[in-house]
C-alpha cells in the first residue's frame, strides 16, 4: 500500500482558503501580491539588504556584534558592552558535570541557570531584551568552545583565542 501524498490536495484547498480569507471574494494572485514589505529585508536581484545597508558589505566589514545591533535596530554599545555577562555560582560545577555531553544538552541544561541568574532575561523592553539577546549570544560562544567564561571583547575574537 502507498503512503498518501496530500501534495495536490493541500495545493487545490489553497483557493478556498484565500477565499475564506478575504470574505468569500474570489482571490488571483499576481506576482504584486508575493511582495512583502520590510522594514527588516530587501531582496534584490543583485543583493539581500538589512534595514538598508548591504548583506555583502556587512560579512565584508561588519562585526558579529554589528550586524547583531542592526538586526535588531538597537544601539551596539547597549547589546554588547565591554563588560561579560556575570558567571553564575552554578555555572561551573554544572558545567562539569556536563562536560561528557554534547554541545545542545549541555546548552539545555545550562541556560536555565544563566537566565536565572540574570535579572534583565525578564525585562521585555525591547532595548533589554536585544541586551539579553547579545548575553545569550556571548554564553553560547562560550559553551561552544567550552571556555569556563563569557567574553567581553567581540565574539568572533574569543572564538578564535579559545580555538588555538
Amino acid at each position: 500500500m502507498q503512503p498518501f501524498d496530500n501534495t495536490d490536495a493541500m495545493s487545490n484547498w489553497r483557493p478556498d482558503i484565500e477565499r475564506l480569507r478575504n470574505n468569500g471574494k474570489k482571490v488571483t494572485q499576481t506576482a504584486v501580491d508575493l511582495k512583502v514589505a520590510s522594514e527588516l529585508t530587501l531582496l534584490s536581484e543583485q543583493d539581500v539588504f538589512y534595514r538598508g545597508r548591504s548583506a555583502i558589505q556587512l560579512a565584508e566589514h561588519a562585526s558579529f556584534e554589528t550586524v547583531a545591533a542592526l538586526l535588531w535596530n538597537v544601539d551596539e554599545q547597549h547589546v554588547f558592552p565591554r563588560q561579560a555577562p556575570a558567571t553564575p555560582r552554578l555555572f561551573a560545577p554544572l558545567d562539569a558535570l556536563m562536560s561528557d555531553q554534547r554541545d545542545v544538552d549541555r546548552a539545555t541544561a545550562l541556560f536555565p541557570v544563566l537566565e536565572a541568574a540574570d535579572p534583565r532575561s525578564y525585562d521585555l523592553s525591547p532595548h533589554d531584551m536585544a541586551r539579553t539577546g547579545g548575553d545569550v549570544l556571548r554564553w553560547l560562544a562560550t559553551l561552544t568552545v567550552r571556555a569556563i567564561e563569557p567574553c567581553a571583547e567581540p565574539i568572533h575574537l574569543f572564538v578564535a583565542l579559545e580555538a588555538e
